[in-house]
């Protein structure tokens, strides 16, 4: 994906979680993006793939959760990810773009605190 494009991608789960919504777990079928659920409906902000809540499947069992040793990887992964979005940012900076830039940076450095949080939790939960 190109730089704006993630930008644009990151931006729309921004604005998702802001108004509400919760990501979910499971990826786009379409695109593997992260899938969201505001308003009774699951939508993917990279590729707006959209559908309603999905019903609960007694028959079938759950997705399994990763353990909590795959954990740490997923977060550094997520967070590794989001830096070098946050660099590409800074790069690229021109004056006209600069409020929108910092929010955007500011939001990305938000996500990665919940991350650290989400680590420490799952670290003291396993001690």
């Amino acid at each position: 994906m190109k730089n704006s494009e993630e930008e644009t991608v990151i931006k729309r789960m921004a604005y998702l979680l802001q108004h509400g919504g919760i990501m979910l777990s499971e990826a786009c079928e379409k695109c593997g993006s992260p899938l969201f659920k505001i308003n009774e409906k699951i939508v993917c902000p990279k590729c707006y793939f959209e559908t309603k809540e999905k019903e609960p499947k007694t028959s079938t069992p759950e997705k399994t959760l990763p353990s909590s040793n795959e954990i740490p990887n997923i977060l550094l992964n997520i967070e590794n990810r989001i830096l070098n979005i946050i660099s590409n940012l800074l790069t690229e900076i021109k004056p006209q773009d600069l409020e929108s830039k910092v929010n955007t940076i500011h939001k990305l450095i938000d996500i990665l605190a919940k991350l650290k949080s989400i680590y420490q939790h799952n670290s003291t939960k396993n001690k």
